[in-house]
């Protein structure tokens, strides 16, 4: 009877330090607040002010029109709030974004059985040919790395079929650049701020400023 209630003792402290180890490791180190996510973020982007970052900077280079603009914490989930509030998916809305350092980082709310626990994704930034490419660098389910083969059929599931827009490839998210009269050179992320190197013809600098004169007056 002794070895027995010793043999059930065991179980039950093996039982309990398997809960606790799962629980440890499904944590976030980092857990999303409420204020963090997409839905709290205020749809009052004025597509104006871009513009007139973009103007506000511009400059000669041989035969184009180049300028930069920049896109803090504040200004990106406002672009993201307004790029994404007609996708439909109640999910991106209860997501966070955030720059760190020389990433995006994205964080997304997740059940794993019982356990609430969360993906954190750490991206990273570049442009080719007018398009926006965002690549995986790191991502982690609590405190638990992701391999590269669940990071992509995760990145599937959230953005769903490719478009003409958005296109995803393992670890890549393909995002094309269709800012009115505005092309796409080039996109980084530094001090926690994206950098984006945009160039204009003469004539399309014509038409930006007609759209911000159009705002104005609206």
């Amino acid at each position: 009877m002794k070895k027995l209630l010793k043999a059930i003792l065991i179980i039950f402290i093996l039982f309990f330090i398997t809960l606790f180890s799962i629980s440890y490791a499904l944590k976030p180190t980092d857990s999303i607040e409420n204020d963090q996510r997409l839905w709290h973020v205020e749809n009052n982007l004025n597509p104006a002010v871009l513009n007139k970052d973009i103007v506000k900077n511009i400059r000669l280079e041989g035969d184009k029109l180049s300028t930069i603009v920049y896109l803090d914490n504040d200004m990106l989930n406002k672009v993201l709030k307004y790029a994404l509030s007609q996708a439909g998916n109640p999910s991106i809305q209860e997501m966070a974004f955030s720059l760190k350092g020389n990433h995006l980082v994205v964080k997304t709310p997740v059940m794993v059985g019982i356990w609430k626990s969360q993906i954190d994704v750490y991206m990273s930034v570049k442009s080719e040919k007018n398009i926006l490419i965002l690549t995986v660098d790191n991502a982690k389910l609590g405190k638990i790395k992701l391999p590269n083969s669940l990071v992509s059929r995760k990145l599937k599931g959230t953005i769903g079929k490719d478009s003409e827009i958005v296109k995803t490839n393992g670890k890549n998210v393909y995002i094309k650049f269709k800012a009115p009269n505005v092309n796409l050179d080039s996109a980084s992320i530094d001090n926690s701020v994206i950098k984006l190197g945009l160039s204009l013809s003469k004539e399309n600098l014509t038409k930006l400023g007609n759209n911000i004169l159009g705002d104005i007056i609206k």
